[in-house]
């Protein structure tokens, strides 16, 4: 029966009230008291075991046979603070194993079913990337028992999977465990039909048509569909003895090699009838075609001397002279090696390059100073420039020093070559 845990905290004020109860556990017949004064509508509202003793029954007191006092608290606590990490206790993340273990056993007890479902889902995340030892298999297998067919698919996977390490003692407990070993069997069967029912998935969707032609050739070739000399051509050819006196090679049961066809013949027939006559009087019309192709053979076939440039000889047998470099003086003729190509030395020109910046293209300004410009290293500033000491140079008309060393906050200026000191002034100063 489903039991509707979801509260507010109106009704968990409401669940608190109400008469009490003791909560006994021990082994049979000696009972104990583990927790004194329990909420009666608490513990009926989570568990519908204590609902039928407390409710149904009105029994006073709830026996958990084997139970333990620190998993009750822990329970009830979580009860109060409705499915919450309880106050003064441990958080649900930082149980470990074995307490977690004890709390699916005493919630088992009570037939808390969402507790229970939290614990085992706790459980199998704790072995999403780890392996369970054979101590906690043994303990799934006594206390948790669907943990213990979750540790049985985990091994079987890893076993079906190439080894990464030596699992030998898991194979060493399943043979011990029959119960175990029949469950790691059963799962990696499972195991195996699953990835063959993919892998023909996969290739009955395959799109490549490597994949295609390979399946088509083994699916004939299983069925007898594939020629002889495709099956064959790798079989070492054996010559049969010769056929007895008074049957063919067609009627002979030994007689089975063929002669091989010859596929080119209707080639050298069309070859055989270029040179039949074409008229009644026998006499074969002769081709313009085959003329022109023999005069390029022959053509071909003629050495040409690559010093004089002419056909009949090799040019290590050629007896005209050149000279080394033509010497014509007619108009619009250059030597050899005698033009132009603007490819002189580096030096004599001077060098310029392509940049983002203009500053890079423009020339340099000799400084022929005229007693009114303030001076840098290479040139005379221009009005709206600045000076190497960081001066702005104004239009007309012309500020003094002291107003120009307040505009531009500098401690020092230049005029007529020489450094004028001043004091730091600052954009709040009253000159």
């Amino acid at each position: 029966m489903a039991v509707a845990t979801q509260t507010t905290e109106e009704s968990q004020r409401r669940l608190k009230k109400g008469p009490r109860a003791n909560i006994l556990i021990g082994p049979d017949g000696g009972y104990h008291i583990g927790l004194e004064g329990v909420a009666v509508a608490l513990l009926a509202h989570f568990s519908p075991y204590a609902k039928h003793v407390l409710v149904e029954e009105c029994g006073t007191t709830l026996c958990v046979l084997d139970g333990s006092k620190e998993p009750l608290r822990w329970i009830y606590k979580y009860m109060q603070a409705g499915e919450a990490d309880p106050e003064g206790e441990m958080t649900f993340e930082q149980l470990s194993v074995d307490c977690l273990i004890s709390l699916w056993t005493h919630s088992a007890a009570l037939y808390y079913q969402p507790l229970m479902d939290r614990v085992v889902g706790r459980l199998k995340g704790h072995y999403h990337d780890a392996l369970p030892t054979i101590t906690e298999i043994k303990l799934f297998a006594e206390f948790v028992p669907p943990l213990y067919d979750h540790a049985a698919s985990i091994v079987a996977y890893e076993l079906v999977n190439p080894w990464t390490c030596d699992y030998s003692a898991y194979t060493d407990y399943a043979m011990r465990d029959v119960d175990f070993g029949d469950k790691l069997e059963k799962t990696i069967q499972k195991l195996i039909k699953h990835r063959v029912k993919v892998g023909k998935k996969y290739y009955k969707g395959a799109t490549n048509r490597h994949v295609l032609w390979s399946k088509q050739y083994y699916a004939n070739f299983n069925n007898g569909q594939v020629s002889s000399f495709a099956r064959d051509k790798n079989k070492p050819k054996v010559n049969l003895p010769m056929v007895a006196d008074g049957k063919s090679k067609k009627d002979s049961a030994t007689g089975i090699q063929k002669k091989k066809k010859n596929r080119r013949a209707g080639r050298r027939l069309r070859k055989a009838a270029q040179g039949l006559p074409d008229d009644s009087n026998g006499k074969v019309t002769s081709d313009g075609k085959d003329a022109q192709s023999k005069k390029k053979q022959a053509k071909a076939n003629t050495v040409s001397c690559w010093n004089c440039n002419s056909h009949g000889h090799r040019s290590r047998d050629c007896t005209v002279s050149s000279e080394g470099m033509y010497q014509s003086k007619k108009a619009k003729h250059t030597s050899r090696g005698g033009a132009d190509t603007g490819a002189g030395p580096s030096a004599k020109r001077p060098a310029r390059g392509r940049r983002a910046k203009r500053e890079s293209l423009v020339h340099p300004i000799e400084v022929n100073g005229n007693g009114e410009g303030l001076r840098t290293c290479d040139r005379e500033v221009r009005p709206g420039e600045t000076t190497r000491t960081g001066l702005i140079v104004l239009e007309r008309p012309r500020l003094s020093l002291m107003q120009l060393a307040r505009l531009s906050g500098t401690i020092a200026v230049e005029r007529y070559g020489r450094q004028i000191h001043i004091g730091q002034f600052g954009a709040d100063s009253s000159y």
